[in-house]
């Protein structure tokens, strides 16, 4: 008996229903494995993330965070500048400042300082640069790179609850709907059968 009008019913509904679940899973196992290896459809998929309206900045936040928190362990270890900037590039995992990379590694090893490195990439908000040129002129660069990580990493954490949070309530009406819709079903099938049975 087919309650919801779908067509999945008996055997064949069975395998439709059993196919269709096979599917999710392989499309989310998919997705897991091309992000955790960095296949080629994952960079175009992080920079169309990166644009979208209340996802976008906490994630850009979150990976500044990550980068300014790498270069400050690997120079507060005594890291070359070079070297360190290009691990904390590999570790940021941001599109946005991958792309920034090679300009501000050719400026640093041209003789610039790491503020002007920064700046002439185009790719830094005003706050880090600030940030990075009181330290670079206190010489206190890496103990200013510490704290700035701190801060980004709790504003990026906090917007992000927030974006979980609406999306816990947007989820919750999608199954609030369903379950309407299933009840309306459920409910008519109960009254064409009843009327079935009722003397034409």
């Amino acid at each position: 008996i087919d309650f919801l009008g779908w067509g999945l019913a008996g055997t064949s509904g069975l395998l439709i229903y059993l196919s269709l679940l096979a599917l999710i899973f392989a499309v989310s196992f998919s997705v897991w494995r091309g992000f955790r290896v960095g296949a080629a459809w994952v960079s175009p998929v992080k920079r169309l993330v990166a644009v979208l309206p209340g996802i976008g900045p906490p994630l850009a936040t979150l990976a500044l965070s990550r980068f300014t928190w790498n270069l400050h362990l690997a120079l507060d270890a005594g890291m070359d500048l070079i070297p360190a900037l290009g691990l904390s590039f590999d570790n940021c995992e941001a599109s946005q400042l991958e792309s920034a990379r090679q300009p501000v590694l050719q400026s640093v090893a041209a003789g610039n300082s790491l503020h002007d490195a920064f700046r002439l990439s185009g790719r830094f908000p005003a706050r880090f640069l600030d940030v990075v040129q009181v330290g670079e002129d206190s010489g206190q660069l890496v103990e200013a790179l510490g704290r700035l990580s701190r801060q980004l990493e709790q504003e990026s954490r906090s917007a992000l609850a927030v974006l979980t949070q609406w999306l816990g309530y947007l989820i919750w009406l999608l199954v609030a709907a369903f379950l309407i819709m299933l009840i309306f079903r459920l409910a008519s099938f109960y009254v064409g059968t009843i009327e079935g049975f009722l003397p034409k």
